[in-house]
């Protein structure tokens, strides 16, 4: 007997989806369980809606609150890069003031340790 190439490939694709384990009906039945699990849990957490109260007005409230809680957001990050950069600010001056120090107390101490024999504090 003489097959096509589609009957050929018809009849391979059969053998091998004999070859695969059939799934048991058990899991199946759990799966079912817990898609049902799942989404009573969806429910449960959606606000009791009262009568004539659409879903639509409770997505608007939940995009109004999302957009403020963006705001606030983005001003409290604002708030930390303004004190970052004057804490960065104040950290420059004080180490240019402490180098600063450092050199005047420098030249104070080399004047005190040799007055006499450094040509440097005869001036």
């Amino acid at each position: 007997m003489h097959t096509t190439s589609s009957q050929a490939h018809y009849i391979g694709s059969d053998s091998e989806q004999a070859k695969r384990p059939k799934k048991d009906v058990a899991d199946s039945i759990l799966d079912t369980d817990e898609w049902m699990s799942r989404e009573e849990n969806i429910y449960k957490e959606l606000p009791n809606l009262e009568p004539g109260m659409g879903t639509c007005s409770l997505m608007t409230t939940s995009l109004e609150e999302l957009q403020v809680e963006r705001v606030r957001q983005e001003e409290q990050r604002l708030m930390e890069d303004e004190g970052r950069q004057n804490r960065e600010h104040a950290h420059k001056e004080r180490m240019m003031k402490e180098k600063k120090m450092k050199k005047e107390g420098g030249r104070k101490r080399h004047a005190r340790k040799c007055w006499v024999l450094c040509p440097k504090t005869r001036r």
